[in-house]
């Protein structure tokens, strides 16, 4: 392995762990509905305006690719080449639960 494939193969797995932590919690078939929604919203937003919503085709078959199977393995593939979706999975996050408990002193 070349010095540079070591570099951006560390960088890369380190990329991986941020996006793991980042998506803790998430609801994956909420942020796929996100997604969805955005797109369609976007091209009929454009489309009352008269003009046309124009993107990528690899991110739209990437955000297929997503939304067929929502998972934390495609979400990962999906946010290492589109960063910028990231808002879209995290505003799913499930609230995080404080549960009180009850603990009986012991009898000394």
């Amino acid at each position: 392995m070349s010095f540079m494939n070591k570099i951006f193969g560390n960088k890369k797995t380190n990329i991986r762990k941020e996006l793991i932590a980042s998506l803790e919690r998430v609801d994956f078939l909420a942020a796929a509905e996100n997604i969805a929604y955005t797109f369609r919203e976007g091209a009929r937003k454009a489309e009352s305006e008269g003009k046309r919503l124009v993107m990528k085709n690899e991110l739209l078959a990437a955000a297929e690719r997503f939304m067929e199977n929502p998972c934390l393995e495609k979400a990962i593939t999906l946010l290492e080449e589109y960063p910028s979706l990231l808002e879209m999975f995290v505003v799913t996050k499930a609230p995080l639960q404080v549960w009180a408990r009850e603990f009986k002193k012991s009898k000394e």
